[in-house]
């Protein structure tokens, strides 16, 4: 795979997304839009777009998408690891960021039933991309491996969500349950290979990306709800969209860890 796909393909995906997620919503594919006060704290507006701060906040992902890929093209990542050296990967994550920025906008536009799959399926590309990277540098896979792994994690996790019986309600919902399991288990296998195998890679990184996601998540429960601490209905300034943009950058860092990573040779993968 040449190495300008690592910005092509990302840019090409961005430019096709928002124009699907637009035509989405004009055509109504995402369903029918709902009015009145809507859940992540934001009223509905009456405009074309009715969670404004909410949804444009997304345009973070689909930036450290676009970003991290334009800087992988360009040469700015040396060191020599699975991430660098094959574009697959790098393509997959920033794909993954964009997708979940469409996914998200699409969902707070409208706050429709498939708007809400929309978002939860870019979750899933992203804790499925953590998961299958996080097992294949551990055990030394393959990319096949690699993309067996994540495309079971992002259909399993989809199957669970548009499956009544198995994405139960609760505290959280089963899709959630599937999400939050991969990431869980993805920062415990990411604790194991630098504390215990110590491989060589910027910590720094990988800490920077924890205190954003950390971050983003107290502000989420703190804006969740009509009588939650930092809901305001009709401000623009809205917790939820300081969510969005904190993920990003937490996604953003994210890349940056695994670029950093030195390989020796009894950890290089087959590429």
């Amino acid at each position: 795979m040449k190495n300008s796909a690592k910005f092509f393909v990302p840019f090409i995906v961005f430019i096709l997304t928002s124009i699907l997620v637009y035509l989405g919503i004009v055509n109504h594919w995402f369903g029918e839009i709902r009015p009145g006060l809507m859940k992540f704290c934001e009223a509905a507006r009456d405009g074309f777009i009715k969670q404004p701060a909410n949804s444009f906040s997304n345009l973070g992902f689909s930036i450290a998408g676009v970003v991290l890929a334009y800087q992988a093209y360009k040469g700015k990542f040396t060191a020599s690891n699975a991430m660098n050296d094959n574009a697959l990967y790098t393509i997959m994550f920033s794909v993954s960021l964009i997708i979940t920025g469409a996914g998200s906008f699409a969902m707070h536009a409208t706050h429709a039933h498939w708007g809400g799959f929309a978002d939860l399926f870019g979750m899933f590309l992203i804790s499925a991309f953590m998961f299958a990277y996080a097992l294949v540098r551990l055990f030394r896979w393959s990319s096949i491996h690699f993309t067996l792994i994540y495309f079971t994690g992002v259909i399993f996790s989809s199957v669970v969500y548009l499956s009544p019986s198995l994405n139960f309600k609760g505290f959280m919902s089963g899709a959630e349950v599937c999400f939050i399991l991969m990431v869980v288990t993805s920062i415990i296998i990411e604790l194991y290979l630098g504390l215990v195998r110590k491989i060589n890679i910027n910590k720094a990184y990988g800490y920077f990306a924890l205190f954003c996601l950390t971050l983003a998540f107290i502000i989420w429960n703190l804006s969740l709800w009509p009588d939650s601490l930092l809901c305001h209905p009709n401000s623009l300034f809205q917790g939820h969209a300081a969510w969005h943009f904190l993920d990003a950058l937490g996604g953003y860092f994210l890349f940056r860890f695994y670029a950093s990573e030195v390989s020796s040779k009894k950890d290089q993968l087959i590429f």
